[in-house]
């Protein structure tokens, strides 16, 4: 009797492990979703993502170190979050009006010109060498954490206020 409760429960135990291999792996991807189809379509082109699902695996976003979306007509980068390695993003002449970098904290270079971005907190990239935001609608930008920064483009915006006193490794600024 030890043995056949034994041998049954080992049975049991096999089978329950061929269904989920039934099920397969993909169930238990995580995904990021990525809901403006412009941002989704140039994330395909690139070769990051495969179908236009509004969805990408972020397994395949959370390596890239660097992109550029320039060009793209983006309104919306939501999901840019979850590219944890970011270092440089480049997403010129696109139509942003908001965009929350809070969560690529390993950015070192940045590029938005040609946006339509009234502001950009940037106060968790402190890695940040370089800032170029030129031609947006920006009314105030707090750089006082970014003192890595060595360049520095924030021409043809709207600003009011503009101190960076605390950027001491300023190598190139134009604004």
């Amino acid at each position: 009797r030890i043995w056949y409760a034994f041998k049954n429960k080992t049975m049991k135990t096999k089978l329950l492990l061929f269904i989920l291999l039934l099920i397969g792996a993909d169930t238990f991807a995580q995904y990021t979703t990525i809901p403006d189809s412009n941002f989704e379509k140039k994330l395909i082109a690139l070769g990051i993502d495969d179908a236009a699902d509004g969805q990408v695996a972020t397994s395949k976003i959370n390596t890239v170190i660097s992109l550029d979306v320039s060009n793209s007509s983006i309104v919306d980068l939501t999901g840019i979050q979850d590219f944890a390695m970011l270092n440089a993003l480049y997403c010129n002449n696109n139509k942003l009006k908001s965009l929350d970098l809070s969560k690529n904290t390993a950015l070192t270079t940045f590029k938005c010109t040609y946006n339509q971005l009234p502001g950009l907190d940037l106060s968790n990239n402190i890695a940040l060498t370089k800032l170029d935001c030129g031609h947006n609608n920006i009314k105030t930008i707090d750089l006082s954490k970014n003192i890595n920064l060595t360049f520095l483009d924030c021409e043809s915006n709207v600003l009011e206020t503009f101190d960076v006193s605390s950027n001491t490794a300023l190598e190139y600024l134009v604004c």
